[in-house]
């Protein structure tokens, strides 16, 4: 155990997770900044995912496991890990993404230099189920997720609407910017953290955390791809209905009925505004971003989709890709 708290907590929330939890704790290890605790909080897994971490912890002072009693849902879990926190900074992590080794280092150093930020992350890429890094549909394109039908200037307006010191800018950003919410990976001052209500229990509640800490201070991204997040076929949040969301985020929902994610969330950016410390105008202003997020086209199509029983969103990697970039022994490289 540390003498004195870590100038970092990674949070690493896991529930049957043996497929690529031994990598993800790798690639955490293997940081060149070094003053961190990493948290694996086990929501009672029925697989190997307690022999591999108890392996860890028996080897790096640094590692601590928690194996929770029951399953308490997936957003319950992602809240706990900071729970347990004792950091300046927190970052969570998931069982199957990887990062850069330098990744810690380029965000902590932004974190310190700026106090205004409360947020730092990277780029992200994509790698498959083999750990094959996945080319964007235009090679000439410097972000990686056109081929998640986000755009180069979504993306540049995402970025630049974040960190803007107004907090309705970069509420906007969020809401209607931010498609795949990487930036729930990044490092966080945790002081910002302890003012909002983490990780909602519902499928999008990440995007709500995102939206509430937005309205506390502002974003930064490092322009290089040191996230890097897997797509495979056991990826439940692509492929599972909203109720088998609802569930793995929260077992104590309902069975037979889930509230559509959009509708959930929707609730979610409306009320961290009054809870938020804002100037009245600059409330005002907050609310009228909320209205132009509502009239988004396509938005309530949507939520009639999530509605049907049993659709889900079918993950497909395209076609082109591009080289191996780790294996079980090479970290000197690494993804989410």
């Amino acid at each position: 155990m540390h003498m004195m708290s870590p100038r970092v907590s990674i949070g690493l929330p896991v529930y049957n997770g043996e497929n690529y939890l031994a990598l993800a704790i790798e690639s955490l290890l293997a940081q060149t900044f070094g003053d961190f605790e990493l948290i694996i909080s086990d929501n009672a897994s029925t697989d190997a995912t307690e022999e591999i971490a108890r392996g860890y912890t028996a080897g790096d002072r640094r590692v601590r496991y928690v194996r929770q009693p029951v399953n308490r849902g997936a957003g319950w879990n992602f809240s706990e890990t900071f729970r347990l926190a004792q950091g300046k900074y927190f970052k969570w992590a998931a069982h199957d993404d990887l990062c850069a080794p330098s990744f810690l280092d380029r965000c902590v150093e932004r974190l310190d230099r700026d106090p205004a930020l409360v947020l730092c992350f990277s780029r992200a890429a994509v790698i498959d189920q083999a750990g094959n890094r996945v080319e964007e549909e235009q090679p000439n394109d410097p972000h990686e997720l056109n081929f998640q039908g986000v755009s180069p200037a979504s993306e540049a307006r995402r970025i630049e609407l974040c960190a803007s010191a107004r907090p309705h800018d970069r509420y906007l950003g969020v809401l209607v910017y931010s498609q795949r919410c990487y930036e729930v990976f990044g490092v966080i001052r945790s002081s910002a953290m302890r003012r909002t209500g983490l990780h909602r229990p519902y499928s999008g509640g990440e995007k709500v955390f995102l939206a509430e800490l937005s309205l506390l201070g502002r974003f930064a991204e490092i322009d290089e791809p040191l996230f890097y997040s897997r797509w495979h076929d056991e990826r439940f949040s692509s492929n599972a209905s909203s109720v088998a969301q609802a569930l793995h985020m929260n077992p104590a929902a309902p069975r037979r009925f889930a509230w559509p994610r959009q509708v959930r969330s929707t609730c979610g950016y409306f009320s961290i505004i009054g809870g938020a410390p804002l100037r009245p105008a600059e409330r005002c202003l907050c609310l009228a971003m909320f209205g132009r997020y509502l009239l988004q086209a396509g938005k309530w199509g949507r939520v009639l989709r999530e509605a049907v029983p049993g659709s889900g969103t079918t993950v497909r990697l395209p076609s082109k890709r591009g080289g191996r970039l780790l294996g079980h022994g090479c970290l000197t490289s690494l993804p989410k």
